[in-house]
């Protein structure tokens, strides 16, 4: 609704989140704990790399994924622009992280270790931001890629008993990616 109604990426963004707090309030009791588990330490270093990999395979692949040539203008319709990068940037890296692992992983996780709806359904919320940029080749594979990630999250999550491993990939990937982003919107 934010990027299509109100052409806003802040929009979007914050209208998500307030569709999100409410079940991850509701579920609190059960989300609560799994957010603040620690993480073994020895995670911490290959979880950072996995997401870091998700800005740096967007970057090798950018001229290749057919993003439309109109990026740049696109984002910047959206309202990304200029100095806005730097707070949205902050705000995604910081923020939606804990929210969509809350929610995805934390609301709505299963204890199963092979692949689940959950994994399909986080890959392709995607799609819906996906498909302003790219062509139906690339978000298929961008789904398969969500849906793996979704799955490996889910997987680090129920190993440890906790959602910080996969709030510090995912902030990683947002961050990584949102960068590349502002690199070609530039």
């Amino acid at each position: 609704m934010g990027m299509a109604g109100l052409k806003s990426a802040w929009g979007a963004l914050l209208g998500f989140h307030a569709s999100l707090l409410p079940l991850v309030i509701i579920n609190w009791r059960t989300v609560v704990p799994k957010l603040s588990a620690p993480i073994p330490n020895i995670l911490l270093i290959p979880v950072a790399i996995s997401g870091a990999l998700a800005g740096i395979g967007l970057l090798m692949i950018w001229p290749y994924a057919g993003i439309r040539d109109e990026f740049s203008s696109r984002v910047s319709a959206l309202g990304l622009s200029g100095a806005i990068w730097l707070p949205f940037i902050i705000y995604f890296t910081l923020i939606n992280p804990w929210l969509e692992e809350a929610y995805w992983r934390g609301t709505f996780s299963t204890p199963s270790r092979y692949p689940a709806l959950i994994d399909l359904l986080f890959a392709g919320y995607h799609l819906i931001i996906l498909s302003l940029f790219v062509n139906g080749l690339w978000m298929a594979i961008a789904f398969v890629i969500l849906a793996l990630a979704g799955w490996g999250w889910r997987q680090v999550s129920r190993y440890t008993g906790s959602l910080l491993p996969a709030v510090l990939a995912h902030s990683v990937a947002d961050f990584s990616i949102l960068l590349v982003m502002y690199h070609f919107a530039g």
